[in-house]
């Protein structure tokens, strides 16, 4: 997340970068990672070596949403409302990916960021040109 953070790219594409990422890692883990977000697990002795991840990602992911509603980029709401709904929709993205696959891994993660990005993006228009300029950061192919 930290080079994510880091690029020279705008906050939506930045954002978008993430989120795919996020969405194929959690479905292709071996592991459950979906629990690591919730903070009973974090604050507990099992968690303790997570939290300072976490923390970390979410502050990458605050400034990368803050910097996008202060741009314009992003609709203005509350960034923090902003973080909370995109992680949660990361979520559920894990919850429907294990419950009922359907396209390839890559694909439903598109799709997925899709979703998260026109909901939050000021001017949705600009959704395909996003894609596309996440692509190369993130070293995704073209799907």
């Amino acid at each position: 997340m930290r080079q994510v953070a880091a690029l020279d790219e705008p906050a939506d594409v930045r954002l978008y970068t993430f989120c795919r990422w996020a969405m194929v890692h959690v479905v292709t883990s071996p592991y459950q990672l979906v629990g690591l977000m919730d903070y009973d697990f974090l604050n507990s002795i099992d968690g303790q070596h997570w939290l300072p991840r976490f923390e970390a990602i979410t502050r990458y992911l605050r400034d990368i949403i803050t910097d996008g509603v202060a741009s314009g980029v992003f609709i203005n709401e509350d960034p923090e409302f902003i973080r909370l709904m995109v992680v949660g929709s990361l979520n559920a993205h894990h919850r429907i990916k294990t419950m009922a696959p359907s396209e390839t891994v890559e694909l439903d993660a598109e799709k997925g960021a899709d979703y998260i990005l026109r909901a939050i993006m000021a001017d949705s228009t600009r959704l395909d040109s996003v894609r596309n300029a996440s692509l190369k950061p993130a070293g995704f192919v073209a799907s």
